[in-house]
């Protein structure tokens, strides 16, 4: 069976993730103005602050799309330890490198800018030192200790997930599906805080998708969608509906439930998610515009806490208009995200010459 979930259902995953991202960033609570006046042309506050808070699931939606892809990366790079620890080793390189560069040109900043200083941040000492290191780590969210930027505790999970893959992967290679089941019934029997933990949840919806990328689940639908050409259309339609009236339960489960639904809505919307991107593919523009934000994601999940809460947050919530302020903050995320992006590849390619000359 051919795995159809390609690289372009991959960006455009993360698209909709950074997207659900900011929307809940901008509106998950009544206080993220901090008074200023806010109106929505169609529902109202009441109605939109469930909505954005459900957005969270922008979380398990990222978790999806690493698990799911280098599921595939284990898969072909065979079974030997060495080239798992080298893979592995070489993700995290990916992963922290960027960070690392948006760290550091955050912290000068914010020095000259005068909001999240060092010592506002971190305080004095030589305690404050290690909390820094922490902080360019990405492991504040395990540790508790102070962060530049709330917004980064994700950091720590993607990197917990990283290590632990190669099990996860052996897992459910040995055990199928039981072993999300056998990970669901561990986090509901424990209940509590371990239950709604992020970490848990995360280790979880990654671990359906390494079974939906076994499975190859959504090469079996493309496939499905394909036997009737005249039918595809129709098919790929009711797919998307299908995975759109599964979104809308699990946000009545949200409101009915309260946070005890995360262990449900987690995977269940990671793999929703990943099934509308699929159907999708029929609209290549929609796919175009997601794969975009899905290719500066990363750069926009580091940055644009620092324009909606501290630089520009008078700017962005003064406007009043919901609806103008997230395509606002939409747009200046993005466009802050493709310089970093263009500086970063300029900053790798100088550096990477600079080392050649020093060998030579």
């Amino acid at each position: 069976m051919k795995h159809t979930f390609t690289r372009k259902d991959s960006q455009a995953m993360k698209g909709i993730g950074i997207l659900l991202m900011l929307w809940h960033h901008l509106f998950y609570s009544a206080d993220s103005s901090h008074g200023l006046p806010v109106s929505f042309l169609i529902l109202s506050q009441k109605h939109v602050i469930p909505a954005a808070r459900f957005c969270k699931i922008c979380v398990p939606v990222f978790v999806f799309v690493t698990a799911y892809g280098m599921a595939i990366k284990y898969r072909t790079c065979g079974q030997g330890r060495e080239s798992w620890v080298r893979m592995t080793l070489r993700r995290y390189r990916l992963l922290m490198t960027p960070f690392l560069f948006v760290y550091v040109l955050a912290f000068a900043f914010c020095q000259i800018g005068g909001m999240r200083s060092y010592t506002q941040v971190y305080g004095k000492g030589i305690r404050s030192v290690c909390y820094m290191l922490t902080d360019m780590l990405g492991l504040t969210y395990f540790t508790g200790t102070p962060t530049m930027n709330p917004t980064w505790w994700y950091m720590s999970v993607a990197v917990l997930l990283l290590f632990i893959m190669p099990f996860l992967w052996m897992a459910v290679q040995k055990l199928d599906i039981f072993a999300v089941l056998i990970l669901a019934g561990i986090l509901f029997l424990a209940g509590g805080d371990v239950r709604n933990n992020q970490a848990c949840l995360c280790i979880l919806t990654a671990s359906l998708g390494v079974w939906m990328e076994k499975r190859a689940v959504f090469g079996t639908w493309t496939e499905f969608c394909k036997r009737d050409e005249t039918k595809s259309y129709i098919k790929q339609s009711m797919g998307a509906f299908i995975c759109l009236m599964f979104l809308l339960l699990l946000f009545l489960l949200k409101l009915r439930k309260g946070n005890a639904a995360w262990i449900l809505i987690y995977p269940g919307s990671a793999a929703a998610g990943a099934g509308l991107v699929c159907c999708f593919r029929m609209d290549g523009k929609i796919q175009k515009i997601l794969c975009f934000f899905g290719k500066y994601s990363m750069y926009m999940f580091l940055t644009h806490t620092f324009l909606k809460s501290y630089y520009l947050h008078d700017i962005i919530y003064g406007i009043g208009q919901a609806e103008i302020m997230y395509l606002l903050l939409v747009l200046l995320s993005a466009a802050l995200a493709v310089l970093l992006s263009f500086l970063y590849e300029k900053t790798k390619t100088a550096c990477s010459r600079l080392f050649r000359k020093q060998k030579v």
